[in-house]
């Protein structure tokens, strides 16, 4: 019924959850799987009033932490005897 399974990790206790799941069903399908992570870039400014205050934003930081999100999603997938095609998205432009 599945060939395949693409899921979508961001270290929150309902994604596991959601993670654990499609690992039982591409088990029962043999379907391959996924893994996807889209890093959250926080945004860059916060506005107080009239005010707007710079955030820098540590893009090295918020890759490393999808990163370990992904290899621990990666783990929890290869403990139901399924290996995952995984990748970290960048955030940018399309036409790059």
């Amino acid at each position: 019924m599945f060939k395949a399974i693409t899921v979508a990790v961001d270290g929150s206790d309902p994604g596991w959850r959601a993670l654990e799941t499609a690992c039982d069903i591409a088990v029962k399908y043999n379907a391959d799987f996924h893994l996807i992570h889209v890093p959250e870039i926080p945004q860059p400014v916060v506005t107080a009033g009239l005010a707007t205050i710079d955030i820098p934003v540590d893009a090295a930081q918020v890759m490393e932490t999808g990163q370990s999100i992904m290899a621990e999603a990666a783990t929890s997938v290869r403990a139901h005897d399924l290996e995952p095609h995984s990748q970290i998205v960048q955030v940018g432009l399309p036409s790059e």
